[in-house]
């Protein structure tokens, strides 16, 4: 615990200078909130050329922090609270990134313990770390008197600073190891949770045994988060439903497939090749509760809304695939996306009859950023991989 000060309320100065040069020199008895200083010490020379002679009991405040001056003891007392706000000195507190992005997790989460789950840290030391932040700022960051943990005004101020440092901290990382241009350091990348399981598995199984030591990082969000990350650079590549309208972006289509009606062996409209929408509103419907998909499926469906039987709305695909092929109803879906369902005999694909729907692909990245040796080697290697399979159902009909 110290305290660092610009003057003393007294009839002479005392140079902010002096408190920097303290550091490593303050030979102090520390406990809880009071720090004492022996006589002799440089704090208390310092103190004493600023103040005069020692008083029985004389003291000064300042931003919070009381100096005392025992005539007894022979030496200074310093009571520093908590909401002391001015403690800078950097020879004391070393800021460091590691602080900063539990700092970053910690507002994110509302939580010190969640935060701690994130960091891989007890939340005893996550605690800690953000006390050794104010600190070092000098003011409250967090507040920490409701049931979750909110910014300060001074906190936010920092979050948005603590962000422009991560995201500069990375892309120096990426700099140097490009540097050699050897894919190196972390590829980031965005995608929602189908792309994430039904495209993109065997794209990064080739890049990562080309390039084993690059660490991959997967943002995991709808198509519009995803886009906003692109575009405030927090990721390099991202993979969005089309279409979409960013100025900012690069997009390449990469992958188009058909959505297919889904339904159990057991279910009736198993025996045909087609099926009519009035022939599905026959039945139970189970849709996605949100997304791309949905929003065709609610278009499609809206001169039906009378006879429209919507069974249940659920949060995934692999949850609506397991419940048609338990016979819970039927569903609408990507091709590809119910491939080894197909393959298993535990669901069914259908033509729809009345309309042709697509689910597209793009990959895409910022028009302005120079991409990171590892960010162009992912894109070649999956425009490559998508072009042979272009090509593929040509070279077979030939």
């Amino acid at each position: 615990m110290f305290a660092a000060c610009q003057n003393v309320q007294r009839s002479r100065q005392f140079p902010y200078q002096l408190c920097l040069s303290l550091g490593r020199l303050l030979p102090a008895k520390t406990t809880e909130r009071r720090t004492h200083y022996r006589l002799g010490t440089h704090f208390y020379n310092l103190l004493f050329g600023a103040i005069g002679p020692p008083k029985y009991n004389s003291e000064f405040r300042y931003q919070g922090c009381k100096f005392q001056d025992f005539g007894v003891s022979g030496g200074f007392r310093v009571f520093s609270p908590y909401t002391c706000q001015v403690r800078y000195n950097p020879r004391i507190n070393t800021m460091d990134f590691d602080q900063l992005i539990t700092f970053l997790e910690v507002a994110k989460q509302g939580s010190f313990s969640r935060a701690g789950e994130k960091v891989f840290r007890s939340q005893s030391a996550v605690s800690a770390q953000i006390r050794q932040l104010e600190q070092e700022y000098g003011d409250r960051l967090l507040d920490r008197s409701g049931k979750t943990v909110k910014l300060t005004p001074a906190g936010q101020v920092l979050f948005d600073y603590a962000e422009r440092l991560k995201s500069l901290r990375e892309e120096s990382l990426m700099a140097v190891a490009d540097h050699s241009r050897t894919p190196r350091g972390t590829l980031r990348v965005g995608a929602n949770e189908a792309t994430c399981l039904y495209v993109l598995p065997e794209v990064f199984a080739e890049f990562c045994r080309r390039y084993p030591p690059v660490q991959i990082n997967i943002y995991r969000n709808f198509s519009y988060k995803v886009t906003e990350k692109l575009e405030n650079g927090s990721i390099e590549v991202g993979f969005l439903t089309l279409p979409i309208q960013s100025p900012s972006l690069v997009i390449h289509p990469i992958f188009r497939d058909k959505l297919m009606v889904m339904v159990s062996p057991r279910n009736p409209l198993a025996k045909h090749k087609t099926a009519s929408v009035s022939d599905l509103v026959k039945h139970p419907i189970l849709l996605p509760k949100t997304g791309h998909t949905r929003r065709l499926l609610d278009k499609l469906f809206r001169p039906h809304r009378d006879e429209l039987q919507v069974r249940m709305e659920l949060p995934s695909i692999g949850i609506i695939k397991s419940f048609v092929a338990a016979d819970l109803g039927v569903s609408i879906i990507s091709a590809s996306f119910a491939r080894d369902e197909v393959a298993a005999g535990r669901v069914k694909l259908i033509d729809l009859e009345d309309a042709e729907l697509f689910r597209e692909l793009g990959l895409a990245y910022r028009r302005d950023r120079t991409l990171s040796c590892a960010s162009t080697a992912f894109i070649e290697i999956l425009l490559q991989k998508y072009d042979a399979a272009k090509k593929a159902p040509l070279a077979a009909q030939a």
